[in-house]
């Protein structure tokens, strides 16, 4: 699955940078789920959890202003500084954080990793029995950025530009995986979404667990 294509010297000032141009509809998908706030939030955390079998189940800390990332499996925790990625073993830790992370803000992915955003206008969907008119964007990846470079997402936007959907079209097939996006919740002044459903599913199969964060302000 996708990761979080940023180029190290983005990703390792740790303090994501918007980078110059960004496509207007980027921008105002960001703004949507919150991004003018994250440059107050002190500390995020979170659990990945992925339903399959064995199950993925990651627990994450997040120091935002310090650029230190916990990771705990199982009870056995590694902390990374991701300025100083060096080992083999950080990069495995750093791998994963870019994954879940991904999954998590990816709203805010659409500005700070500056992928090509396409509109291709209103489009008939249907998701879970129902059918919604929504605004499909193509948010692609460059080729050579990122641990798994030039990937494709179609989104499904709502009139608020909340996310009811994407397809995930590795290395931009033709083809992909819909999940459907459920449970936007508040952490503040952010918006992130705690269910992913794959197509048809009753379940989740990606859900965000033990979601906090922390503002250096009052915006909580």
């Amino acid at each position: 699955m996708k990761t979080l294509s940023l180029t190290c010297s983005i990703f390792c000032c740790l303090v994501f940078q918007q980078i110059s141009a960004v496509p207007p509809l980027a921008n105002s998908i960001a703004e949507a789920h919150g991004l003018s706030s994250w440059e107050s939030v002190e500390s995020l955390e979170f659990t990945f959890y992925v339903n399959r079998e064995p199950a993925v189940n990651r627990h994450w800390k997040w120091d935002v202003t310090q650029g230190v990332v916990t990771r705990t499996v199982d009870g056995n925790s590694a902390t990374i500084e991701l300025a100083a990625i060096g080992s083999e073993a950080d990069e495995g830790v750093h791998r994963q954080f870019i994954n879940d992370t991904f999954w998590l803000l990816f709203p805010f992915s659409v500005v700070w990793s500056g992928p090509a955003v396409s509109d291709h206008g209103t489009i008939a969907l249907e998701i879970d029995g129902e059918q919604h008119d929504l605004q499909k964007v193509t948010a692609l990846w460059a080729s050579d950025v990122g641990y798994t470079p030039g990937d494709a997402y179609d989104l499904y936007l709502d009139k608020n530009l909340e996310i009811k959907g994407w397809t995930f079209r590795k290395a931009n097939a033709d083809e992909g995986k819909f999940f459907s996006w459920k449970q936007p919740v508040s952490l503040g002044p952010i918006k992130v979404y705690e269910s992913y459903y794959l197509k048809n599913a009753d379940e989740p199969f990606i859900e965000m667990r033990d979601l906090a964060i922390q503002f250096a302000t009052s915006d909580k």
